[in-house]
């Protein structure tokens, strides 16, 4: 079933707040970031000494006993003083420090997840296609299928090479474990039916032919009728993405894995209504390392939520809107560029220059936070 109508975000879940967002639980959410702001300020209190002005004041904000984020305050007057190349410097530290240690913290995460092995060797599919085989004979999303014509199948590698080994109208039986129930039992039960021909399906989808031809997709290749068909460790894959021990290691696909990895992070909790990972794929984990599972957990979570905070902080203060890192550099670098074409109009003055820059950023400024304002609203007033 799908729904026929789009419901509008609600103002909390689009204002990243934790424990106010669905998105960020409350713990996790205010862990990751403490652990930001403190590594973002104090990215601002190094390059404010290094290039020798004070700082006058760095601490933690307190709210009650729990520490709610950290401050690094410069001198005001030595930092307006400074040289625009070494104030810029001064506010691309903290967004800087911030990505650079989201990269450290999901390294480290994708250690420990790599250390996470299936609970239960198998497959399993996260969507079932309508009036499809396994549809018709009862597979349900994420139950588990260890057993084809009764040979084991360990992962997506054994199931696909088996698949791969028939043709349609092939008669098949599985071997399924259900949802794990309340007390988390499983129950085995047999299904069996009657593989369709994936050709054909993509015809009666309208898929140009070529294209079908172009993916080596062939008549008569056998169909199941599910999507998202993955072994039971693809949860722990996901996140350690282009680490996984199941990832090519080749250098191009790793270094863009890489760069891009932390950046697709920030979706999960989305997707996943606040988790890390979809709730039938945390049961479907297990550790054998000395920490336990549960143990493991914490820590991934731990690692994962001040990875996701880095990110978060780091390129929100990048956004050209002041009074965030952005809209300072935005500011100084627009004076850059108008006092160097200044130089070509003698009647030029450098007061005019600093005034159009601080003008233009300003107004860029409310220009793009009322950009995002009517982005948050405008679905709620339609």
């Amino acid at each position: 079933m799908y729904p026929t109508e789009l419901e509008p975000a609600s103002p909390s879940e689009i204002i990243l707040i934790p424990g106010v967002s669905p998105t960020i639980p409350l713990v996790w959410g205010l862990v990751g970031l403490i652990v930001a702001l403190v590594i973002h300020e104090y990215g601002h209190g190094i390059l404010t000494r290094a290039h020798g002005m004070r700082v006058r004041s760095f601490g933690l904000l307190i709210l009650g006993l729990i520490p709610i984020g950290a401050f690094a305050e410069p001198e005001g007057r030595e930092i307006m003083r400074a040289p625009r190349r070494e104030r810029q410097r001064v506010f691309a530290a903290g967004p800087a420090i911030n990505i650079y240690g989201a990269f450290i913290f999901f390294i480290a995460m994708a250690l420990v997840a790599n250390t996470l092995t299936p609970a239960i060797n198998g497959v399993h599919a996260e969507g079932i296609i309508d009036e499809q085989p396994a549809s018709e004979a009862g597979l349900q999303p994420w139950e588990v299928i260890t057993h084809a014509n009764g040979t084991i199948m360990d992962d997506r590698n054994d199931f696909t090479s088996f698949l791969d080994s028939h043709q349609a109208g092939d008669n098949i039986t599985l071997t399924v474990l259900t949802i794990a129930d309340s007390e988390g039992e499983r129950q085995q039960r047999d299904i069996n039916l009657t593989l369709a021909d994936q050709y054909q399906y993509q015809l009666d989808l309208g898929t140009d032919p070529q294209i079908i031809a172009a993916y080596g997709i062939e008549e008569g290749d056998a169909f199941l009728g599910v999507m998202g068909l993955s072994s039971n460790d693809a949860g722990a894959n996901e996140l350690a993405g282009p680490l996984s021990s199941s990832a090519s290691k080749d250098p191009i696909p790793l270094a863009v894995g890489l760069a891009i990895q932390p950046l697709k992070l920030i979706f999960n909790p989305i997707d996943n209504k606040g988790e890390i990972m979809h709730e039938q794929e945390l049961q479907l984990l297990d550790s054998e390392t000395f920490l336990g599972l549960e143990g493991t957990m914490i820590l991934l979570h731990l690692l994962f939520w001040i990875t996701w905070m880095n990110v978060l902080l780091g390129f929100a203060n990048l956004i050209p809107i002041l009074p965030f890192d952005g809209g300072h550099l935005l500011r100084d670098r627009l004076h850059d560029y108008f006092a160097f074409f200044a130089k070509f109009f003698p009647n030029s003055h450098p007061i005019n220059v600093q005034n159009t820059a601080h003008k233009i950023s300003s107004m860029s400024s409310l220009i793009l936070m009322g950009m995002m304002i009517l982005i948050v609203a405008l679905p709620m007033l339609i």
